[in-house]
């Protein structure tokens, strides 16, 4: 209930009393707490055995208190004023004398009460612990403190010395050591034998400092990254680089695009660019950069990438390829022709941003790692994939067309897919049979991941035909273009239309979904298993690997899925 305008308010009465601590006051206080602290050296001295007991301590005390208090005063009653303490421990309370039976039983049961408080007070205010039990907490603490493990400790320059020289430069030695040690406590007949660390720790530390200024200066020396380091750290830096981003944005109230350009172990150590945005657009559909003017944004990346063409040598470049071999030749042909130049190569990479995409795309023919690996002769590109285009200026954004001359030179023309466009049965059967079956060997150097998926892949073989072999063995031979990377279920693509990402979230631990048991479908039954991959391989192919309406309604579904796509998830998917 409100109160009324100018009416005071209500006050809430304080119930502690001034000068008085909160809580319950003990019965000993006052005039009685000056009696009874007067005494508790010769509580102590009982306590310790050095003087009279406990026991006759009590009795003596309660005999003097009561010639004074009284045993039938009040917790909460005092003396007005105090008054000398009774001196005579076998006084009596005046009047005694003349009590009944009676009443000396009743005055007999107060004196024991009495007494027994008075003793629980003074062992609460004085009793300390037992010497003896302070002996045993202290064995108690130091044995805790001794069995425990011990603090760490910076690690010395003698153990980095044998975490990294020890097979080489101290083995030897300390077999040696060890064996007239062990030799040694064999002959002396000791009960316990020489500890092998104590002795191994000292021969490091003997080797060690009996190095040479010259092997010092070796040592000093930055160990290179490999390729495959470079490549897993540059995996792992959007965990650090988006809240990065996201953090300076907030800092400054600016938008914030961090770019990191250069050559990528598993595009071969082709210069790529490799990206995070924080910023969007204002408006119901809020876009990043270059979701926004992809077109512009494009523009620079090739500049930056332009630039980084002339800060990276050709052997940095190839010093970052992840072992690869097909890889390397991409990039003898690096120079005036530029990045692009460099892909266009016989390994069949062909980079993917002339034609639209981002440089963060790429291309692989069906034909180029079997080439490589010397499983097939070195022909002309079949149908290829181009995968992860994030830019171009229409609703296609991956694979707008096939890539023209790169460098002066043309590019062969693709041939028609087999079975499906063009061939006769036989030749059908005689590429299905080879894209489905590995070179021996070939499995063994792949992922669990891509095993689990290949089979997969293979339970749609009878209904899609060779095309569909075609797709999977360029997808195969692109995952051994980047080194067989383990990318723990996640498909070499980005963009693929919003039905077959909702259908491959469910999908990615690569079994076949449950509400489908055996119904696989087929490529004319839509929305089951088959029609699903089938759908997104037809986009991600290139014009002669299009299968007409299923490719015409994903490009749809795809232009919708580009102009709605959340730009969170796709910054983290580009690094």
């Amino acid at each position: 209930m409100a109160l009324e305008p100018g009416k005071p308010t209500r006050q809430k009465r304080s119930r502690k009393k001034e000068g008085v601590k909160p809580g319950r006051v003990s019965w000993i206080h006052g005039t009685k707490l000056k009696f009874f602290a007067s005494r508790a050296d010769e509580w102590k001295a009982a306590s310790e055995a050095d003087g009279p007991t406990l026991a006759s301590l009590y009795t003596k005390v309660t005999n003097l208190y009561g010639p004074k208090y009284g045993y039938d005063m009040a917790d909460g009653d005092d003396l007005d004023t105090d008054v000398e303490d009774p001196t005579d421990p076998d006084a009596k309370i005046p009047g005694s004398e003349k009590l009944s039976e009676e009443e000396e039983a009743e005055l007999s049961a107060k004196q024991d009460m009495v007494r027994k408080r008075i003793a629980v007070w003074y062992c609460r205010t004085y009793h300390q612990v037992d010497e003896r039990d302070k002996n045993l907490f202290a064995d108690v603490l130091v044995g805790l403190e001794n069995t425990g493990p011990g603090c760490p400790h910076k690690a010395q320059p003698p153990h980095y010395y044998s975490r990294n020289y020890y097979e080489e430069r101290v083995k030897s030695r300390f077999n040696a050591a060890w064996a007239v040690e062990a030799q040694r406590a064999k002959d002396l007949e000791l009960e316990k034998g020489p500890s092998e660390i104590k002795i191994r720790n000292k021969i490091t530390r003997l080797v060690y400092e009996g190095e040479s200024e010259a092997w010092e200066l070796t040592r000093s020396e930055t160990r290179v990254q490999t390729a495959e380091e470079m490549n897993a750290v540059l995996k792992n830096a959007v965990y650090y680089l988006d809240p990065l981003a996201e953090a300076i944005a907030q800092k400054f109230g600016l938008n914030c695009s961090i770019l990191l350009c250069g050559p990528m172990g598993d595009r071969g150590g082709v210069i790529k660019v490799r990206s995070v945005h924080a910023g969007r657009t204002q408006g119901l559909a809020p876009r990043k950069w270059f979701q926004l003017d992809p077109m512009g944004y494009e523009a620079a990346e090739k500049s930056m990438i332009k630039f980084s063409e002339r800060c990276f040598s050709e052997e940095e470049c190839r010093t970052r390829t992840m072992g690869v071999e097909q890889t390397t030749a991409a990039l003898t042909v690096m120079g005036s022709a530029g990045v692009d130049g460099a892909l266009a190569s016989t390994s069949g990479v062909v980079s993917a941003s002339t034609s639209g995409g981002t440089s963060d795309a790429i291309a692989s023919t069906s034909g180029a790692g079997r080439a490589a690996r010397g499983d097939a002769p070195a022909a002309a590109p079949t149908s290829g994939v181009v995968l992860g285009s994030s830019g171009g200026g229409g609703a296609s954004g991956i694979g707008g067309g096939t890539p023209g001359a790169v460098g002066g030179q043309a590019t062969p023309e693709p041939e028609p897919p087999v079975g499906e466009g063009g061939g006769g049965e036989d030749e059908s059967q005689a590429v299905l049979h080879e894209v489905w079956k590995p070179s021996e060997g070939e499995t063994e150097r792949w992922t669990p991941e891509l095993n689990k998926v290949f089979g997969v892949f293979a339970t749609a073989k009878e209904e899609l035909g060779p095309v569909w072999g075609t797709c999977v063995r360029a997808w195969v031979d692109l995952e051994a273009v980047s080194g067989f990377d383990n990318k723990g279920g996640q498909l070499t693509t980005d963009k693929q239309p919003k039905e077959i990402k909702d259908f491959i979230r469910g999908g990615c631990r690569w079994y076949i979904p449950k509400h489908l048991g055996d119904r696989l479908g087929s490529k004319t039954i839509p929305n089951l298993y088959v029609a699903q991959w089938w759908e997104w391989w037809g986009v991600i192919q290139p014009e002669e690997g299009r299968d007409g309406q299923a490719w015409r309604r994903c490009m749809g579904v795809l232009g919708l899925c580009k102009e709605n796509q959340d730009g969170r998830s796709y910054a983290r998917s580009r690094v």
